[in-house]
């Protein structure tokens, strides 16, 4: 998950899970919101996933993200530091 879906610097992992039933993990970004949000949009592309994204505020982004295998979404929020960027990835088989 970290290599795929960690953004242009490496963010830090907090947590990550995975069963049959699914598969995610929780990051810190230092980057700016904007910059996180923007990475994502050609990254999941050259990925193979295809992307929605939908603004729900103004700290908060979530794509709505799926390709053969798999469906899911991916969170990007400011952190409750209120200085990094929180990104929450989780997927399931589809």
């Amino acid at each position: 998950i970290q290599k795929k879906f960690a953004g242009e610097k490496q963010a830090q992992l907090l947590e990550s899970y995975g069963s049959k039933e699914g598969f995610g993990g929780s990051f810190v970004s230092g980057d700016e919101l904007a910059k996180v949000v923007n990475f994502y949009s050609p990254a999941l592309g050259q990925l193979g996933w295809e992307s929605i994204l939908r603004q729900k505020s103004e700290s908060n982004y979530v794509y709505e993200i799926k390709n053969d295998t798999y469906m899911g979404e991916g969170i990007i929020n400011t952190a409750s530091d209120g200085k990094q960027t929180a990104i929450t990835i989780s997927l399931e088989p589809r």
